[in-house]
């Protein structure tokens, strides 16, 4: 089955990248076979988000090639990093055979390249070329649209519009972007999409925040661009999508173009068009088999930005909330997703006096089908970087000594897996100081004169947990040495089952985790 993920704008960005953290803790119920093909929509191509979350995704990818490289696991195998995330360039077809004219590329570039800008608004739509019998259409574009210079001084005056440059995406505007995007359906990259689309089988999902002008204008242009296509099957085709509404705001500086005073009027509208009929009689939402929806109605504020490189704004619980929504929309069975087809996420429990969201606040069955899984997933990366790293592992420990840890540290896999860690700890930081910041794990803030508490421990790195089950361990808690004793265990037993060390010493760290787990038991 492949999974094709529409990640709109930035906040489609930064959504994908918490899912590829996700992803990297190896989810067991992700059913086997599954391909996930991220396809980023943006306008604004140096767009910092999106640029940092395509570098993560890369580094994902350079991991799972070195340690999947001449392996091949069994349909109840897993471990970190086995969930296959590929490019649209990996799958795609023409006539059922393979297209060979697609470059690897996470993005959708509207034909644009590094060499080439986005143009104007009046570009876009050939304003300028609009003479003898579509001067009418010239004039009613200049009544709807501003046409003042785009650096005329704005003040009390409305912000240009017919002159906006798109190389910073649409500034909020959706009603530009809708115009824009009305013409995706002919774009050479979706059309490759279309193609390789097989609707017997395949998933399609769409992540889009709506107080916006990328999101709210891109999302209903694509799910038109598919149910519309004339192509037999895609009207009938698995649809879903994340519906993002407001969770932070920006202090927007005297001229600035994005104001977050008026999200809610946004969403509310936005909200309104996509229930409305269209000339076929179907609104947006019937378009789609399954529709998520989260917020946050205690948004923080964030640094200003128009976009570009300057937009690199901190991962947010929404963003991480959303990303567990694609997962629940892969994992389920056709018949769950006939039967749930709008899903709102609200937190179960917020005990009195509770300062950061951790993960004995979400319901169980999210903590057992995913979040558990992120948990064995942190508690590896401590390790591995806090000791393995940092050479206080015994020399002669077993697994150590026999994969050559020591050595490999600047192999692809081992170098790849130190920035995807470092990414991974600097997400944690951002989400834990948000006003509804979640902060699952004891981790060392980048605020160097925080006070809050950092755990040398496995176990009590993990906020909520109680401590040792009876039988087990006389000490609450798995310091790293206990960690090493049960990957030597592991490494012993399953060191000749595969031909590639790099998929040996994942799964040895994935077991150790496991192992740890099942000793202790969620403070729910």
């Amino acid at each position: 089955m492949n999974v094709f993920i529409f990640a709109i704008g930035g906040t489609g960005a930064r959504v994908l990248r918490s899912l590829t953290f996700a992803l990297a803790s190896g989810i067991d119920n992700i059913p086997d076979g599954t391909n996930i093909i991220p396809l980023i929509i943006d306008y604004d191509k140096d767009n910092g988000d999106k640029v940092r979350t395509i570098k993560n995704l890369d580094n994902y990818l350079a991991i799972r090639q070195d340690a999947y490289n001449g392996v091949t696991l069994e349909g109840d195998e897993r471990n970190f990093f086995h969930p296959r995330i590929c490019h649209l360039s990996d799958v795609a077809t023409i006539a059922g055979r393979p297209d060979i004219n697609v470059n690897p590329s996470f993005e959708f570039k509207f034909g644009l390249n590094d060499s080439t800008v986005a143009g104007t608004f009046a570009s876009n739509i050939g304003y300028a070329e609009m003479i003898g019998q579509t001067s009418l259409t010239r004039d009613l574009l200049s009544s709807l649209y501003n046409d003042e210079p785009e650096d005329f001084p704005s003040g009390s005056h409305p912000f240009t519009e017919l002159n906006l440059d798109l190389g910073l995406g649409f500034k909020g505007n959706p009603n530009i972007g809708s115009i824009v995007f009305d013409n995706i359906r002919n774009d050479l990259e979706f059309r490759r999409f279309l193609n390789t689309f097989d609707p017997a089988q395949d998933r399609i999902f769409i992540i889009a925040s709506i107080f916006g002008g990328t999101g709210s204008s891109g999302f209903p242009r694509i799910v038109d661009a598919v149910r519309y296509s004339g192509i037999h099957g895609f009207d009938n085709a698995t649809m879903g999508a994340c519906v993002v509404m407001p969770y932070f705001k920006v202090n927007t500086p005297a001229g600035g173009a994005i104001n977050s005073n008026i999200f809610n009027s946004k969403e509310k509208a936005a909200l309104s068009y996509y229930a409305q009929p269209d000339a076929n009689g179907q609104s947006l939402y019937n378009k789609l088999t399954s529709t998520y929806f989260v917020g946050d109605d205690n948004p923080t504020t964030l640094p200003y930005s128009e976009g570009s490189t300057g937009q690199v704004n901190d991962a947010h619980v929404v963003e991480f909330i959303a990303a567990l929504s694609v997962l629940d929309f892969i994992c389920q069975t056709p018949q769950q997703i006939a039967t749930n087809r709008f899903r709102e996420f609200g937190m179960e429990s917020m005990p009195e006096g509770t300062e950061k969201i951790n993960f004995s606040h979400f319901d169980q069955a999210t903590f057992d089908n995913y979040l558990q899984y992120l948990v064995a997933e942190a508690i590896s990366f401590k390790y591995y970087k806090d000791y393995v790293l940092t050479g206080k592992i015994p020399p002669k420990t077993s697994y150590y000594k026999t994969l050559n840890i020591a050595g490999k540290r600047s192999d692809v896999m081992y170098a790849k897996l130190k920035e995807f860690i470092d990414d991974f700890e600097l997400w944690l930081d951002e989400m834990a100081v948000q006003n509804d910041g979640l902060k699952p794990f004891r981790h060392k803030p980048r605020d160097p004169n925080s006070q809050e508490p950092v755990s040398d421990d496995l176990i009590d790195y993990f906020e909520g947990w109680n401590g040792c089950k009876s039988g087990t361990f006389n000490h609450n808690g798995t310091t790293f040495k206990d960690f090493t004793a049960f990957c030597d265990v592991i490494f012993k037993r399953i060191q000749n089952a595969w031909p590639n060390e790099e998929q040996v010493f994942l799964r040895t760290l994935y077991d150790a985790s496991a192992e740890v787990f099942n000793l202790y038991t969620p403070n729910k």
